[in-house]
């Protein structure tokens, strides 16, 4: 399985969007872009069944990237969910980071339009760019 990775800008010092880009294994990125709303988003045509929103200053840690095809594969849920460290306030935020390509976001950040079914994913964080 494949996703369509899309990056936000974060807007921070620690922005990096083609780091964030080369944490993802290969293999399961059929494309990437780099986009400025939750609006393009859902404007673009998805190139896999699955799609990624990011910002250009997150990366996905070495636990995620290794089983990150098995992720995809999951069945019966509208979206994956990631825990990021959150190092400002020293604490683990959780967000729908990874929809099924039908799937439309909401103005909000990582917010839906309808209620969805999602998997958490418990082995291995989102990271931002300068931390550990």
């Amino acid at each position: 399985m494949k996703m369509h990775l899309f990056i936000l800008p974060s807007f921070k010092k620690n922005s990096g969007g083609a780091s964030t880009v080369e944490s993802f294994p290969k293999d399961c990125i059929s494309s990437t872009s780099f986009v400025n709303t939750y609006a393009d988003i859902n404007s673009t045509n998805k190139t896999a069944p699955w799609y990624g929103v990011f910002l250009d200053n997150e990366y996905i840690d070495e636990a995620i990237k290794k089983n990150l095809k098995t992720f995809l594969m999951t069945i019966g849920n509208n979206a994956l969910v990631l825990y990021k460290k959150n190092y400002e306030r020293r604490t683990a935020d959780w967000y729908p980071r990874i929809f099924r390509s039908n799937i439309r976001l909401h103005a909000a950040p990582y917010r839906t339009e309808d209620a969805i079914e999602y998997e958490r994913i418990l082995n291995g964080w989102i990271c931002e760019h300068g931390f550990k």
